[in-house]
């Protein structure tokens, strides 16, 4: 099954993703984390999002033009695209480091474009948190089984106070020193939380 998985093209890299719940860390403690993870040997992205695609989704009324579109809504960090290796094929990603509190921006993938009959995305406002303003159009990628078609999704910019996962990207294979250097990490920056990381890939494997 595995193997099947790595044959297919779903869009994006899960490889050598792995995906650190918050749990009840704080704020300051999610930022102390990242900072030292990000200078980790092998490091390749890092990132935080609401919900992984294998563990939950969140999908939310958003009208368009008079009819109801009811997407599976992200809120990602400014690395999300670049870290999970999605191709941005209108408009742009989020800038590196661009900060949720000063821009109110988001991404769409193609399957919201169809679904939205906009001829031109980039530029429009969505009518949700606040109306933010699409950015660029994600090319479709399977955040659900392969057995499904891919459905409609918006990528909002968020802050990491509403970020419940943290996504590190590595490239040493096997990455075992790095997986321990993120528990050192972790345990530094929230020593009362367990770390609990698993790889998205072998998440995906559950899903056949």
């Amino acid at each position: 099954q595995m193997s099947f998985i790595q044959s297919k093209d779903l869009g994006y890299s899960a490889r050598g993703v792995v995906v650190i719940p918050r749990g009840n860390a704080s704020v300051s403690a999610l930022h102390a984390f990242m900072s030292e993870a990000a200078s980790i040997p092998g490091q390749e992205g890092i990132a935080t999002v609401n919900n992984t695609f294998t563990r939950g989704r969140m999908r939310s009324d958003i009208k368009v033009d008079g009819r109801v579109l009811m997407p599976t809504i992200c809120f990602v960090s400014s690395d999300f695209v670049r870290t999970l290796g999605l191709t941005v094929e209108e408009g742009e990603d989020f800038s590196p480091g661009m900060d949720a509190s000063t821009a109110h921006v988001a991404l769409v993938n193609e399957a919201f474009v169809r679904e939205s009959r906009w001829q031109s995305p980039v530029g429009k406002m969505l009518d949700f948190e606040g109306a933010p303003r699409v950015i660029g159009v994600v090319k479709d990628f399977n955040f659900e089984s392969l057995k499904t078609e891919i459905q409609p999704a918006v990528f909002c910019l968020a802050s990491r106070a509403s970020a419940f996962n943290v996504l590190f990207k590595v490239h040493s294979d096997p990455p075992a020193e790095s997986m321990a250097l993120l528990g050192a990490a972790w345990k530094r920056a929230a020593p009362y939380e367990p770390f609990e990381p698993y790889f998205l890939d072998a998440d995906l494997e559950r899903q056949y």
